[in-house]
């Protein structure tokens, strides 16, 4: 479904029948015709319409034939048949439509996915100001005459579609909010729901290390990547596609059909890693990197900013359970996304396809291996017993050889090694050697020689210099791991 469903309600007047076509031709934007007003209460939770129009009239003429046919009738003087009630309620044929506004403006069930939901009430010509003024108390955000072309209707109605998407949008990309992304997705959920070809994808892309370009470049300069970023993303995308912007965060929603995702996500990867470098000076560019304290003495290596995306879809379910709600799907997806966001670059993780005669299970998360080199045997247990208290697991190297045989055969999240090792400055080319074959791997130096250019270029992800404060040091440990 498109970022905005406009919902027509009840038999349009003539010139006026093909108004839902009229609307399907533009792009982004769904229109549904029910005919009455309980199958539009019926499906509301389904829908989810932005903007509902109900051509009230109909209704109203409904009802008289209705009250035509149940009026008992009998004979004058003269011969001639007639009503007993020739009088009908001023509020006949109206209270419907009525009680319909009264029950979208009051009902909690039919809030619960809508800020704002307008509701425009289309009345006859003959319509009187007493019956106009109805609508509006008891809920209508406005009325029409039903004389109105076509064309008008058309427009009125992408009115107020532009109106809903100005007020939903993110200040920087003009893209729609979280609020209208749930909405959308929770569509794709519902109608998957009842066509199981209707697949969808949720992938969510956040931007990694834009705090530290913030605050070295400025909010303009992060702006406008953002604003790239969304630029690109649009290239790829067309209805029913949508692309939305979660408020306050660099992170983009796209939702596109299940087959669709991978695709889109891993062009988008390319090429915001290849335009990425030119928004950063010469000297950050050749570097490869931004150098940003985190304590009063320890200095982080930041890389560029990259990409790290959670695709979650409705075709690959790992535990067999189906997903309901939005918020299901937004938790899965954000888990995937901070699992990507511990590789390197810009990267992306899908949920796995379920497997023929069985399901895949997440196997616990095991604490954060820290392998601990330091030739000073007094520190080294220190440091051990320190970690092992925090629930890390430890291991310990005191050699070059050692540490690349651990780093070979163990996966380890961090390093923490001294730059000199048995009185030999080792731990510079050390950590190159490690950088080289794990990557991943974080690793914090320790060094008594204070040369921050050096140990940031040899790969080391922080460095602080000797004497330090151990609680500095596990506070940018910690940091690290997390």
């Amino acid at each position: 479904m498109s970022a905005q469903v406009i919902l027509l309600i009840g038999q349009p007047p003539d010139g006026v029948e093909g108004l839902a076509d009229a609307i399907n031709q533009e792009p982004f934007v769904d229109s549904l015709l029910l005919p009455t007003l309980d199958n539009a209460l019926q499906f509301l939770d389904v829908i989810l319409p932005d903007v509902i129009l109900v051509f009230a009239d109909g209704f109203k003429e409904a009802f008289k034939h209705a009250q035509k046919n149940d009026t008992p009738t009998t004979v004058d003087a003269t011969g001639c048949v007639v009503d007993c009630e020739a009088e009908e309620s001023p509020d006949s044929g109206v209270a419907d439509v009525i009680a319909f506004c009264q029950q979208l403006r009051n009902d909690p069930a039919t809030l619960s996915n809508d800020k704002h939901r307008p509701v425009l009430v289309v009345h006859s010509q003959t319509a009187s100001e007493n019956e106009r003024l109805q609508y509006l108390i008891e809920g209508a955000d406005d009325t029409l005459n039903q004389a109105l072309s076509l064309e008008e209707f058309r427009v009125r109605l992408l009115v107020q579609v532009r109106r809903n998407l100005e007020m939903q949008a993110h200040p920087i990309t003009r893209l729609p909010n979280l609020d209208v992304a749930t909405k959308v997705l929770q569509r794709w959920i519902n109608l998957h729901r009842l066509e199981s070809d209707r697949t969808w994808a949720l992938t969510l892309i956040r931007m990694d290390y834009w705090h530290t370009y913030q605050e070295v470049y400025g909010d303009m300069a992060t702006a406008q990547v953002m604003r790239t970023l969304a630029q690109l993303a649009l290239q790829h995308i067309q209805p029913p596609d949508f692309l939305g912007h979660a408020s306050e965060t660099n992170t983009l929603i796209l939702i596109t059909p299940a087959h669709k995702a991978e695709r889109v996500i891993k062009a988008l990867c390319q090429e915001f890693d290849t335009l990425i470098p030119e928004c950063y000076s010469a000297t950050d560019r050749k570097r490869g990197y931004l150098i940003a304290q985190t304590s009063e003495r320890a200095s982080r290596r930041i890389p560029l900013i990259s990409l790290s995306a959670g695709i979650v879809r409705s075709v690959t379910q790992t535990g067999g359970q189906g997903r309901n709600s939005y918020r299901q799907a937004f938790a899965e997806a954000t888990h995937l996304m901070s699992l990507a966001q511990r590789s390197h670059g810009s990267t992306w993780i899908a949920d796995a396809v379920k497997l023929a005669g069985g399901t895949q299970s997440e196997a616990p998360k095991a604490p954060p291996r820290v392998l601990v080199v330091e030739s000073d045997e007094a520190l080294s247990m220190l440091l051990v017993a320190t970690l092992e208290m925090q629930g890390y697991t430890v291991a310990t190297a005191t050699t070059p050889i050692a540490v690349l045989a651990e780093i070979t055969s163990t996966h380890t999240d961090l390093v923490l090694m001294d730059a000199l090792l048995n009185e030999a400055e080792v731990g510079w080319e050390l950590c190159q050697q490690i950088k080289t074959i794990a990557p991943n791997t974080q690793v914090l130096l320790l060094a008594t020689i204070h040369d921050r250019e050096r140990a940031l270029q040899c790969g080391a992800d922080v460095y602080l210099p000797k004497p330090f404060d151990l609680f500095a040091l596990f506070n940018t440990l910690e940091q690290l791991l997390r």
